[in-house]
Formats: structure tokens, sequence, C-alpha cells
């Protein structure tokens, strides 16, 4: 894991600190989440209460639609896990 998203495997923003994240579409394993803090976006592996193979993807548009579910989560939360 990259240095600079180490934070993630926490569930943590590496960007602002925060520990509150928009949970995105998904496909197989992993998900797009977005910081609730700062909107840095994120594509996230979830496993068993910890992040693996974090990587950082691009904002494209708004967090808006079918993909997307209400309300922020922790990415530890159960509800964030495939």
């Amino acid at each position: 894991m990259n240095d600079e998203l180490a934070p993630l495997a926490r569930g943590q923003c590496p960007d602002c600190g925060g520990i509150w994240f928009h949970l995105g579409p998904r496909g197989g394993a992993s998900r797009n989440v977005e910081c609730a803090g700062c909107a840095s976006r994120f594509n996230v592996t979830p496993w068993y209460g910890r992040v693996i193979f974090p990587q950082r993807i691009p904002r494209f548009g708004e967090r808006e639609g079918p993909h997307w579910e209400e309300g922020p989560a922790k990415l530890t939360d159960r509800r964030a896990m495939p």
C-alpha cells in the first residue's frame, strides 16, 4: 500500500483525516467512496473492518443517483463491506 493512502487502512481520509464517507457504486469486492469532509474520492476494498487496495480516483460529477447510498458511513461499518 502506498504511504500516502495508508490512513485509509484505518478508515481515515488521507487528505483531511475524516472518518465518514459517502458509499458509492460497488463492483465485486470494491466500491467507490467519497469523504464527507473534503469530497476526495477513492476506490477501496473493505475487508473485515480494514481497507485493502485503496486507490485515489478522479471526481466526476456530483454524488447523486441510485448508485450512491444515503447518509455517510464509516469504512469499518458492516454496511461498507461487500
